[in-house]
């Protein structure tokens, strides 16, 4: 980690220390706001992950019926690279 990275964790932790310390507002009280925090991330993440993993699924399906062909059949170079050395290419 270099400077730059130090000195934002600092200036967090300053901030969030000078906030429990010096309250600029009272906010409500909200009967089980960590409960809700903790149930909105569980939501958050589980309908993420299903949508990026079809995301990702999608193409390489969609390559497979389109070719015949999975993905990794289909980076195999059966073809030579040529150098400038080779003069049989």
């Amino acid at each position: 980690m270099n400077t730059y990275y130090y000195i934002t964790i600092g200036l967090f932790a300053a901030f969030a220390l000078a906030d429990t310390i010096y309250r600029a507002r009272k906010f409500p009280n909200i009967r089980y706001w960590r409960v809700i925090g903790i149930a909105a991330t569980i939501a958050a993440v589980g309908v993420s992950i299903p949508i990026s993993l079809a995301a990702a699924w999608c193409p390489l399906n969609w390559l497979r019926r389109r070719t015949g062909r999975t993905a990794a059949e289909l980076s195999k170079r059966t073809d030579r690279i040529c150098n400038v050395q080779d003069t049989d290419c």
